[in-house]
């Protein structure tokens, strides 16, 4: 993200990656090629190694380098895979019990729990070993955005030791976050997490005394979500699964199987925090030559993606929640309103029907003041469902004067001519009333 002016730059541009797929896809092939390419040169990048523990690597890019690419300060790649296995190994040291006794078939598990080892065992200490590594993924993905802000604050402060206290552009950090991510709530956690990150944020850092009042108009981070998905077709999937037989990551066919059927793509009609989704298919069965070339013409348009996230789809502070207090103050000020309006209908009806035949103005008027307070109380009879507030206006003003439709009852010695008559001005009154007050009713729809 190229920015006009440092001043308005943020300490911190965050672009997290979501890779969606069922298991076998090459979702962390994938990951481990875009983990390469993006690594500072000769500098450390943040994993996740098979114990979940965090250690830094250093990583050597095959690829040539991209001077239009975005260049990264630091990445961290979580695989989701490592963590589980760290806490499900865990688990069974505490428990001793390492035959633990089958508890629930993959049939009997809830959508989106899976979890699958060599033996074809499910058991519950898998269950909730893959409970606690969502957690525990995005706990790490708060701690990684946390040392960003705090690394950038540091440095315009000028406490980083490598780098000079005069520089103020952004720091880059690349999240990639190695899952399955098959279903949308699964994807919409990530995404709620971060808000939750970004008010947490917002309010500590500008009631932060340390800030100097240069830094204080920087925005402080902007966070971009990119949805990779990994449309690899299911029988290359299942053929990817075999080869991993007898390890921890073999899932058993019926397992993929279901999770295919599942599986609910990205689509930004449907969730608008899916606007940045990129699809590809995973290069492993193709040809050297063109395996580099597919993966090429990949990264450029991830790269692309990547930065339309933060330029024009960044992650933004969700509304406060309101109390309910604060609601049914809101709700209180919305009837007043409601009721205001309708008086001035009933008023206009009132006036016409006074017009056409003086000798109804008290009944009028008695019906204005009748059905200002059911509109009150929201006593709308059988019609709550039927009629919004104007229409049933309307017809509660015509029913209480017996100029209904259906209605051949005479209006004070007036023969049924007079009646449609009134009931007709009446009606003209009303529609010509929601046309010169249409902004207003547009309000209340």
């Amino acid at each position: 993200m190229t920015t006009s002016s440092s001043s308005t730059a943020p300490l911190v541009e965050a672009s997290i990656v979501l890779f969606c797929g069922i298991p076998g896809s090459g979702k962390s092939q994938l990951a481990s090629i875009i983990s390469n390419y993006y690594s500072p040169a000769e500098e450390e990048t943040k994993q996740t190694n098979k114990s979940g523990i965090e250690q830094n690597t250093t990583v050597k890019s095959t690829f040539s380098p991209n001077s239009s690419k975005t260049c990264f300060d630091n990445v961290v790649y979580i695989e989701y895979d490592a963590i589980t296995s760290s806490i499900s190994d865990q688990m069974l040291v505490m428990t001793k019990d390492y035959n633990q006794p089958k508890t629930r078939q993959p049939e009997h598990y809830e959508e989106g729990e899976y979890i699958g080892l060599h033996n074809n065992n499910y058991t519950s200490i898998d269950l909730e070993a893959w409970r606690q590594t969502r957690k525990e993924a995005l706990k790490i993905l708060h701690d990684e955005l946390t040392m960003s802000i705090l690394k950038a604050r540091n440095e315009i402060h000028g406490t980083d030791s490598d780098k000079s206290s005069s520089q103020s552009c952004s720091k880059k950090i690349l999240i990639l976050m190695d899952d399955n991510f098959h279903l949308r709530s699964m994807r919409r956690d990530v995404y709620k997490a971060c808000q939750k990150f970004l008010s947490a944020r917002t309010f500590s850092v500008e009631n932060d005394d340390k800030l100097s009042s240069s830094s204080v108009s920087f925005q402080k981070i902007v966070i971009g979500l990119t949805i990779v998905h990994v449309n690899t077709p299911l029988s290359t999937c299942l053929i990817q699964n075999e080869l991993r037989k007898n390890t921890k990551r073999y899932i058993p066919k019926e397992t993929i199987i279901k999770m295919d059927l599942t599986l609910e793509e990205p689509d930004f009609q449907k969730a608008k925090f899916e606007s940045c989704t990129i699809k590809t298919k995973t290069a492993v069965t193709s040809e050297a030559q063109d395996k580099t070339t597919s993966i090429a013409v990949f990264l450029d348009e991830l790269d692309q993606c990547m930065q339309q996230s933060i330029n024009d789809y960044p992650i933004l502070i969700p509304h406060p929640m309101k109390t309910p207090e604060e609601r049914r103050e809101e709700q209180k000020k919305t009837l007043q309103s409601r009721l205001h309006r309708q008086d001035l209908v009933l008023r206009t009806l009132v006036g016409v029907t006074c017009r056409a035949d003086s000798s109804l103005a008290q009944v009028a008027n008695k019906t204005r003041k009748s059905t200002l307070e059911k509109l009150k109380n929201q006593d709308y009879g059988d019609h709550n469902c039927d009629y919004n507030d104007d229409v049933w206006v309307l017809r509660q003003f015509e029913k209480i004067l017996n100029l209904t439709d259906k209605s051949t009852t005479k209006i004070v010695g007036k023969d049924s001519k007079c009646s449609i008559a009134i009931r007709n001005t009446i009606r003209e009154a009303h529609a010509k009333f929601l046309c010169d007050h249409k902004e207003l009713s547009d309000n209340f729809q």
